[in-house]
């Protein structure tokens, strides 16, 4: 009988916690959630918020255990009020949808004779042990378990203008309503991608102006919703069968493989990447491969990886990652307005005594009283400081293309040295080196069911006392 500690209780980590409930075969002696109160269960991407913070997915393809319960869950919940299968909601909506999920999971426990406990703590370290893992949170308990999983949840980029402690600047966009900003200030948002669309509509009517800054100057898609699509020629099979075909995958070739599945399904791909408007369809089909996607680059060698990342990977997560029809229509109105401009290229900003000087080329510089970081989720370690502490440790590698090393089948934690960490496996943003695609609901529960079956590459850990605290 083990006892295992999942470090992190958002999306991810409840995901964990229900795979492990629901293939416990009678080894599982108990389960501890850490997370801190007002992430606990929500993280950061669901928690309660302004209204106008809308999910990029409409309900019929959100879901926690299988496809269709969250429709499911709001039809009960709140009969009185029908939402369709097409609706985009506030994303505290599936934040809600999480709690109840996170109960259900306790009242699962229970019945199983496991026991369940939630530490509302942060995780600062973990320890391997010869016997077992040393969990240690921020008020100095120490606490010990068989099996950890680190589902960290995202975390902001790092300052990218070196503005961090000025006043006036806020190193990130979450949670907006807890933004001070007032009808005098000219507000500039570091970042052009949908956290920094949902703070420009938030603060739309509390301030004077807002600027978007951004180098490419790319903006994300606007998406009226998805329909089915069933994947007929960007499949695992497929590309298995390249491999064994070539004995290498190269991105020409699962692009080839990504025009193949367009024209099965009557898109043009190239009409797709250059039109404004990219269609249901269209759209559909990237959300049908989120998961191959994933698979498709734990194939490809580095030097492919690199070269992608040099090529392609700016556009295609401008390609990906659409924004939901209100909020576009919004987004586009403040535009007309003049409310909202949008700067782009070799952008510099200079604190000044009071604001920043924010100076673009080709105008003349703008002053801004506030700036906001809404530039995106990092993958480096240094933006964890859990991960961190793991690898200067050497008990985590980082990873060149962003996060840390894990094993591909089984997701455990791999050293410096290369070898799998006994006991501890990681999910989520920080495995984007090997999975990539991990941004989305879709990979997030592959992983977590992959982890769950999956092998600890370990011998049997002697038993230590679960929960154990000193």
């Amino acid at each position: 009988m083990k006892s295992y500690a999942i470090v992190g209780a958002g999306y991810t980590g409840l995901s964990v916690l229900a795979q492990l409930l629901e293939h416990a075969k009678g080894d599982v002696a108990s389960i501890t959630l850490f997370d801190v109160p007002e992430k606990l269960a929500v993280g950061t991407a669901f928690a309660e918020d302004v209204s106008t913070n809308l999910l990029n997915r409409p309900v019929n393809s959100m879901y926690f255990r299988e496809r269709g319960d969250f429709g499911a869950w709001l039809a009960r919940h709140d009969p009185k009020a029908p939402v369709t299968d097409s609706a985009f909601l506030p994303r505290a909506r599936f934040g809600q949808f999480l709690c109840h999920q996170l109960r259900e999971c306790q009242q699962q426990a229970a019945s199983l004779g496991i026991e369940f406990n939630i530490v509302p703590q942060r995780v600062i370290d973990v320890f391997s042990l010869e016997t077992c893992l040393r969990v240690q949170t921020e008020d100095g308990t120490d606490r010990f378990y068989h099996r950890c999983f680190l589902c960290l949840g995202t975390a902001t980029s790092h300052d990218p203008y070196g503005l961090r402690h000025q006043p006036g600047y806020y190193d990130s966009v979450w949670p907006v309503s807890c933004l001070d900003i007032t009808r005098d200030d000219c507000v500039a948002i570091i970042g052009s991608r949908l956290s920094a669309h949902d703070a420009a509509i938030a603060l739309a009517s509390k301030c004077r102006k807002i600027y978007f800054l951004s180098r490419k100057g790319a903006l994300p898609r606007q998406i009226e919703g998805y329909c089915d699509i069933t994947p007929q020629a960007f499949t695992t099979d497929e590309i298995d069968r390249l491999l064994v075909a070539h004995g290498r995958i190269t991105v020409a070739q699962l692009f080839r493989l990504l025009r193949r599945e367009f024209n099965a399904h009557h898109c043009s791909l190239s009409q797709f990447i250059q039109h404004a408007d990219p269609g249901v369809t269209a759209m559909s089909i990237l959300l049908a491969l989120n998961n191959t996607v994933s698979y498709a680059w734990r194939k490809l060698s580095e030097h492919q990886r690199q070269h992608f990342i040099l090529r392609w990977q700016p556009r295609w997560q401008q390609l990906r990652i659409p924004i939901a029809s209100p909020n576009a229509e919004k987004i586009a109105a403040l535009f007309r307005s003049g409310k909202l401009e949008h700067l782009h290229g070799d952008i510099a900003i200079t604190p000044r005594r009071q604001g920043f000087t924010i100076a673009v080329p080709g105008r003349e510089p703008i002053v801004a009283s506030k700036v906001i970081n809404a530039s995106g989720i990092s993958s480096a370690p240094a933006s964890y400081p859990l991960a961190q502490r793991l690898v200067q440790r050497g008990m985590a590698c980082e990873h060149p293309f962003g996060g840390i090393r894990v094993c591909s089948d089984s997701l455990c934690l791999q050293d410096v040295a290369g070898r799998t960490v006994s006991g501890i496996k990681c999910i989520g943003q920080l495995t984007v080196g090997d999975y990539y695609a991990v941004g989305n609901i879709d990979v997030l529960h592959s992983q977590a069911r992959q982890a769950v079956i999956s092998g600890w590459h370990d011998t049997p850990l002697a038993e230590c006392a679960q929960g154990e605290e000193r």
